[in-house]
């Protein structure tokens, strides 16, 4: 897998494109395509983390943008933190009872 796809993974990442999309978009043949598959489902590899840190940063992003306009009044902002914030608590709570 080349080097600019592999940094192109955060962006894929933080917009929730599937392998599929992703290899529509990198116009990739098959054999490409399992690839970049197998190497996604493999939390070790490169591309796997790459792909959860775009995910995470545009995540913390949004919620620190709601954060701010929630303490600036702003009702709709507040509702969505809230609710993302109560989603990410249950979340939080069933991945440590499972453990």
């Amino acid at each position: 897998m080349s080097e600019e796809l592999t940094q192109r993974l955060q962006t894929y990442g933080a917009l929730a494109y599937p392998a599929e999309k992703i290899a529509s978009i990198e116009q990739l043949n098959n054999t490409q395509y399992l690839h970049l598959l197998k190497q996604l489902s493999n939390p070790e590899t490169v591309e796997a983390k790459q792909y959860r840190h775009g995910a995470d940063v545009a995540e913390y992003k949004i919620d620190l943008l709601l954060y701010e306009l929630a303490l600036q009044g702003d009702l709709k902002a507040m509702s969505e933190y809230n609710s993302r914030r109560e989603q990410k608590t249950k979340q939080n709570a069933k991945a440590t009872r499972q453990r």
